[in-house]
């Protein structure tokens, strides 16, 4: 009885500590919104480079991927409604000076990444509307913004895409 008493207790020990035991925040491996943003710009950066197509690279919502892929499909293999990269708010880049700052993250997981840099010469500020996704964390991109540009409205003209 005192083997059978002494193992359940072990177990239950084990059973609570592995329970209870605090867990590094799944937060702690995922990239933070600066970083991600930042990661985005490289392939811009290096001289006479080729970045990825701006819908390839950009991390979307699944909200923003399934209207930038209505809109892929909508064009026929043509030009769809989005005609300049979101990323650096042209058609054509030659990027420098790059800054990437955030505001604080609300308590619902959301902030707005703002990208300073100049662009053949051209200062240029980009804004990204970030949501941190529940499951891990993962910052993802839910609408991209750059002076009079939206890229929701543009996917989904009436829609009333603001900033979080």
């Amino acid at each position: 009885m005192t083997r059978f008493l002494t193992w359940v207790a072990v177990f239950g020990f084990s059973v609570l500590a592995a329970c209870g035991a605090p867990q590094a925040p799944a937060s702690a491996d995922a990239p933070s919104p600066v970083s991600v943003v930042d990661a985005l710009y490289q392939p811009y950066l290096t001289p006479h480079g080729t970045a990825p197509a701006w819908y390839q690279a950009l991390p979307m919502t699944p909200e923003l991927a399934s209207l930038v892929s209505a809109d892929q499909h909508n064009a026929n293999g043509e030009e769809g409604a989005i005609d300049a990269d979101p990323i650096v708010a042209a058609q054509d880049f030659e990027l420098s000076d790059l800054a990437v700052t955030a505001d604080t993250p609300s308590p619902d997981g959301r902030t707005v990444v703002t990208a300073h840099f100049k662009n053949m010469g051209r200062m240029t500020e980009v804004r990204f509307d970030m949501v941190q996704r529940p499951t891990d964390h993962a910052w993802l991109v839910d609408n991209v913004r750059s002076g009079d540009a939206n890229l929701r409205a543009q996917l989904h003209p009436g829609s009333r895409a603001a900033a979080p």
